[in-house]
């Protein structure tokens, strides 16, 4: 257990600039963008109108019903944690890519390889550092970066005279969007599961570029099999890609934007509409996609890809 807490924490240790420093970027620029936006608007409307329309909009703010600012702040809240999810996966992708591969290129294997750790805790390591550690340092900061954004407009509403705390807090569920970006890393990394389990293994098995390897190679077997389906015109034939294309989508899906994993949330923002995003909803949408066969089958294909990767790392010291 010691060993492979350490292991853990050398995989942080090495790769804290992608877990830590990128979501914390997010988090400033996020708030930088706030900001310009609130000086762009308010410029812009004392330029146009010496502030009359600024006024007129603060002045109406209470009277505005608690769903419409729900909604609104429900929208952001939610675009903000997919495109959390989506750089979480993009920084994975590439870390796992690299992870058997990189110690090979600098030969720090050999060193690595020296010590009293067996290669099943080496790669299973790294696997739990994409599905806990990761995730964990992007829920942590993803958490401060919508209490700053939420201190941001509270800032604002004050600077122009209403009341953030009847206006905005009292209509925002900043808990339940915790909780369901929370459920969201657990539902991203399951269904990544398989995708993971590949890149491990090209990180592995290449030689050089592990990234034709993971995404190439699928993608030439997938285009072989179309041509065959549109060689041998039968409709099984077709019905077998669509169905592999159907389930390809439904892991990129899932592992990309977990919160679309079930229905559609995300949409246009229209106060007309009142249609509330609430995160009761999303969690138990994702729930739902929990409950799916596809589930184990993707499990079942990590492990012999993951097995499969332990072997090869076994045996292949250099690139």
């Amino acid at each position: 257990m010691k060993t492979f807490k350490a292991l853990l924490l050398r995989e942080y240790w090495e790769h804290r600039g992608a877990f830590v420093k990128t979501p914390i970027i997010m988090g400033v620029v996020t708030a930088v963008l706030l900001i310009l936006a609130y000086l762009f608007v308010e410029n812009v409307d004392v330029k146009f109108s010496g502030g009359e329309n600024l006024e007129y909009g603060v002045a109406h703010l209470n009277q505005i019903p608690g769903d419409d600012i729900r909604l609104i702040t429900n929208h952001f809240l939610t675009g903000m944690e997919g495109l959390y999810h989506f750089i979480l996966f993009i920084i994975i992708f590439f870390y796992l890519l690299g992870s058997l591969f990189d110690d090979r290129k600098d030969l720090s294997i050999l060193f690595w390889k020296s010590l009293p750790v067996s290669d099943l805790n080496t790669v299973l390591s790294k696997l739990v550092a994409a599905l806990i550690v990761a995730p964990l340092c992007f829920w942590v900061f993803l958490m401060a970066s919508e209490l700053l954004a939420m201190l941001l407009f509270s800032l604002f509403l004050l600077i122009n005279g209403a009341n953030p705390f009847t206006i905005l807090w009292a209509n925002t569920d900043l808990l339940g969007h915790w909780a369901a970006f929370g459920m969201g890393c657990l539902v991203q990394g399951l269904w990544a599961l398989p995708i993971y389990g590949w890149l491990m293994l090209c990180s592995s098995w290449a030689k050089r570029r592990p990234f034709i390897w993971a995404v190439f190679v699928p993608t030439i077997i997938f285009l072989i099999r179309g041509w065959i389906a549109a060689f041998t015109l039968t409709a099984q034939s077709f019905s077998s890609v669509t169905e592999i294309l159907k389930s390809l989508s439904i892991i990129a899906i899932n592992s990309v934007a977990p919160y679309e994993s079930h229905n559609q949330f995300i949409g246009d923002v229209d106060l007309s509409n009142h249609n509330l995003v609430v995160s009761g909803d999303i969690i138990n949408s994702m729930w739902q996609s929990l409950q799916s066969g596809r589930i184990v089958f993707g499990m079942a294909l990590a492990a012999a890809f993951l097995a499969a990767a332990i072997f090869i790392r076994r045996y292949r010291n250099t690139t």
